[in-house]
């Protein structure tokens, strides 16, 4: 091989490794962090599909970026409840996959799980169908966040 070839292959591997290397990190941040996931299908004539998959990165980064005032309502509307969210969150990535609930009758199927680290909530009614996912740490993140709003 020519010094030139040689220097040619160098640059065209470096070019290589710097266009591939954001994409892998990026990969892998959203491997790491998950997925949000909310999908509802209404059904009937006119009825709506709404799907959003949304990498938990993202979150964690709307959240840093959203105004502390969006925080401290949701502060003001829930304070009595958020030890209690808390201690149910910190003992549900504790604990093994399960169901939390489930409750089926003739016009609606509701089911709440704990399933790899995710929260799951599914609800099939005659109307409409409901999914959502949230990675168990997003959900302590954005927790946490509306904690601080009231401290500052």
């Amino acid at each position: 091989m020519s010094p030139r070839e040689r220097r040619l292959l160098i640059a065209s591997c470096a070019i290589l490794l710097f266009v591939a290397t954001p994409i892998v990190v990026a990969g892998v941040l959203i491997a790491h962090s998950g997925v949000l996931v909310v999908q509802v299908d209404e059904f009937g004539p006119g009825g709506d599909h709404v799907r959003l998959r949304i990498p938990c990165v993202l979150v964690d980064v709307a959240c840093r970026l959203a105004p502390r005032e969006v925080f401290a309502d949701a502060r003001l509307e829930g304070a009595q409840w958020i030890p209690a969210v808390r201690a149910a969150l910190t003992q549900l990535a504790k604990s093994p996959d399960c169901v939390l609930v489930q409750v089926d009758s003739s016009d609606e199927k509701v089911r709440i799980e704990k399933r790899n680290r995710t929260l799951l909530v599914k609800v099939d009614s005659l109307g409409e169908r409901i999914r959502i996912e949230m990675p168990l740490r997003s959900a302590s993140m954005v927790l946490s966040r509306i904690e601080k709003a009231a401290l500052s």
